[in-house]
């Protein structure tokens, strides 16, 4: 047979595989393993096959192609992408505990790889998917730790963020804005930078500073005017108002999540609209929107103190048979 013959099926399976035909260059390479099985170039034909069923999802033949590679004793540098590629496998087949093993080793071995952030990243879910929290948040702190500028690291901070948020404990709230500060330092991808902003003003909320918060929220409104958080920061900002006593600036915050029907926090927003409206004595506004909470949320904890503004909006338009009706559903409630 031509010597030259299985360099060129490897070819064929590498040129599919450069045009993202990951199946035609799959079964090119297949033909390479059983055509020409002595043939020098198979190891290599069959970690390329393994990335191609990979990168089709179908993890188990991929699994079995670089297994096959990796006996083959290959050099060190291509061996160590295949480890990385199996254990991406494993997680792919939900075999994490074989992951761990995998990237732990992986990583032993050579600390300075290329891809150690990658690694890292994964190993750090791996940990996650079988609950092992704490060795999760430390794969996260070596990622940042040894890759500070990696694509990876803004994730990384926004996961150890939420980590120091939901410790219970509210001394580590300085620690959980720390992090989503140097996190939104290096974000690029939107869907993190708004998650990023939107926990930061969260935490600085939380720490009684709604002053700061509101610095954050409106940078978020303003880049994501259509993001995925953009109603609960929207409500967060018209909270950090209200606190505020500015009751003016709170109500256009409060207006986009009370017209989304099934908004969250939307009884809330109708609550603290209502209390703004009654605050600046508008008292139709506070009246409408107080009807439209006791309508539509009939168990809202604290119906009876809506029902009570309720009456006193009404009271105040001289509606006083009305007002009266009202202020009885709530002695008859609390009695």
């Amino acid at each position: 047979k031509s010597v030259v013959a299985p360099l060129a099926q490897y070819g064929i399976g590498a040129a599919l595989y450069e045009k993202q035909d990951y199946q035609a260059a799959a079964a090119a390479l297949g033909k390479l393993t059983t055509g020409w099985p002595t043939a020098a170039v198979v190891p290599r034909g069959r970690h390329l096959r393994g990335t191609c069923f990979r990168e089709l999802k179908q993890f188990t033949p991929a699994a079995v192609e670089l297994a096959a590679f990796l006996a083959a004793k290959p050099d060190p540098a291509e061996a160590l992408d295949a480890r990385f590629e199996l254990a991406l496998c494993q997680i792919g087949l939900k075999q994490h505990p074989q992951a761990i093993t995998t990237l732990t080793l992986l990583l032993k071995d050579k600390p300075d790889y290329g891809k150690a952030d990658s690694a890292y990243y994964e190993l750090a879910f791996a940990y996650e998917a079988t609950k092992q929290m704490p060795q999760a948040i430390a794969a996260f702190r070596q990622l940042v730790t040894i890759a500070p500028k990696s694509p990876l690291a803004a994730e990384c901070w926004f996961r150890l963020g939420r980590y120091h948020e939901e410790s219970g404990d509210a001394k580590q709230l300085p620690e959980a804005e720390k992090a989503y500060t140097t996190g939104l330092k290096q974000a690029k991808r939107p869907e993190i930078r708004e998650s990023l902003l939107y926990q930061l003003a969260w935490v600085q909320y939380r720490q009684e500073r709604p002053e700061v918060a509101t610095v954050g929220l409106a940078t978020l409104l303003k880049e994501f005017p259509k993001g995925t958080l953009r109603l609960r920061a929207s409500f967060l900002s018209g909270e950090c108002l209200f606190l505020k006593n500015k009751w003016t600036e709170a109500l256009p915050m409060f207006a986009p999540v009370i017209a989304e029907a099934k908004a969250e926090n939307r009884d809330r927003a109708l609550y603290r609209a209502a209390t703004c409206h009654m605050n600046l004595k508008q008292w139709p506004n506070s009246q409408a929107q107080f009807a439209l909470l006791i309508k539509d949320y009939p168990k809202y904890p604290q119906i009876n103190e809506a029902r009570y503004g309720l009456g006193w909006s009404l009271q105040n338009q001289k509606k006083l048979g009305e007002a009266v009706v009202v202020y009885q559903q709530v002695t008859k409630a609390t009695n």
